[in-house]
Order: C-alpha cells, then sequence, then structure tokens
C-alpha cells in the first residue's frame, strides 16, 4: 500500500479475507462437514494495479515505481457502494 497516496487509503478493506474451522478432538479422520464463501465483485473495476502483467511489465527499472500498488481507479464508484 502507498500511505502517501490518500486515494490508496481506503483499499485496505478490499484486500483482506478470513476462515475458520471447528475441530472436534478424537476424531478419526478429517472431514469437511460445512463449507460457506461469499464474494461480491460489485468494487472490481474501482481498483488497478497498474505495474506488472503484458501491458508494462515490471523490470529493474520500474519496480520501485508507485505502479505497483493498488490504486483507486473510479472514487465516485467506490464512494456510491461504501457508502
Amino acid at each position: 500500500m502507498d500511505y502517501s497516496n490518500q486515494d490508496s487509503l481506503s483499499t485496505f478493506m478490499f484486500a483482506d479475507g478470513a476462515t475458520a474451522a471447528i475441530l472436534k478432538k478424537g476424531e478419526t479422520s478429517n472431514q469437511i462437514l460445512a463449507y460457506h464463501a461469499v464474494t461480491d465483485s460489485e468494487a472490481v473495476d474501482c481498483f488497478k494495479i497498474p505495474l506488472g502483467g503484458t501491458r508494462l511489465p515490471f523490470h529493474s527499472d520500474n519496480v520501485d515505481q508507485s505502479l505497483n500498488y493498488m490504486q483507486v481507479a473510479d472514487r465516485e464508484k467506490l464512494e456510491k457502494i461504501i457508502s
């Protein structure tokens, strides 16, 4: 995260995940009893990481630039989603 860019400070809440498991002592085998995952791609177009991939590949001359940080691409749409 580029802390010097105020726009990028809101991106932290879109880059986290969590999981949980309940274990029972004494069981002889491992078994998944239940699983549930939810994802919301409504904000997918609000963010970008310009550096990397085929359009702007990593190399020693650009790896330290701010282009390798997540950036807000559509602030107006993002504000509507999170408000």
